[in-house]
């Protein structure tokens, strides 16, 4: 849904696959089916095809989303331009950070790890900017793979650099709790993915909806460039591709 929503086309129908495997049950299927009905109504997404078929392997779900282009064509990453602001919608590192109270099992209050956690398991496209985006983004993508990474490729394919600032990215009072006791987490901020925010680029004055913030500038000198904190040895966000 937020690769939609950031080329902004409104998520309309969906296809979906299931091949049931060994984990399946009765009990399995109809927790996933109402959870998965739920979703449905909730965004207004009609379920219009499929198939479905058992398998001695593993299970695998396979879902497409698709809706109507806009009259006005979609949203490039390659369209920004030179002074444009840069915004972010939601809240950034929730997510990660998230997946790492999981995995490595850090001591965090309860309240803020089972907000953070839930933030990795259940993500919240931001819906209700899809507007905002078909009639004033210059250029948009959704933050699935990592802030920087992100960014980075509305540079490069624009052809253009960017400024940002670290301490205006927007971060939930969880986040903000968490890394002042966990600095070396920090970088998750930039680097961990999974927030599926969108990333957009236009004019001044769109941080003036609710939901979104300016973080920086499109610049004509090539790179991002952290304006106000010096990390050394940032890691790279998530590839699809591995080489």
């Amino acid at each position: 849904m937020s690769d939609l929503l950031a080329k902004g086309v409104k998520p309309e129908y969906c296809l979906f696959n299931f091949s049931a495997g060994k984990i399946v049950n009765k009990r399995w299927i109809n927790t996933f089916i109402d959870s998965f009905n739920s979703d449905l109504k909730k965004y207004k997404i009609s379920l219009i095809g499929g198939d479905t078929v058992n398998t001695k392997d593993k299970t695998v779900l396979s879902l497409t989303i698709f809706g109507k282009i806009p009259l006005n064509g979609i949203k490039l990453r390659s369209n920004a331009k030179k002074s444009d602001f840069i915004y972010v919608s939601g809240t950034i590192g929730d997510s990660s950070i998230g997946m790492n109270l999981i995995k490595k099992k850090i001591n965090f209050d309860k309240k803020g790890k089972e907000n953070l956690i839930s933030r990795y398991q259940i993500p919240r496209p931001s819906i209700g900017l899809l507007k905002l985006i078909q009639n004033k983004a210059n250029a948009s993508t959704d933050i699935s793979d990592g802030l920087l990474v992100d960014l980075n490729n509305i540079c490069e394919m624009s052809g253009l650099g960017s400024e940002i600032s670290f301490s205006q990215i927007p971060k939930s009072s969880d986040v903000k709790r968490f890394i002042t006791k966990n600095v070396k987490y920090e970088k998750l901020i930039l680097t961990g993915g999974d927030d599926y925010q969108i990333l957009f680029t236009g004019p001044k004055g769109l941080d003036n909806y609710k939901n979104v913030t300016n973080i920086g500038i499109m610049t004509k000198e090539k790179g991002i460039k952290i304006i106000d904190k010096n990390f050394s040895d940032l890691i790279d966000g998530y590839s699809h591709l591995l080489y």
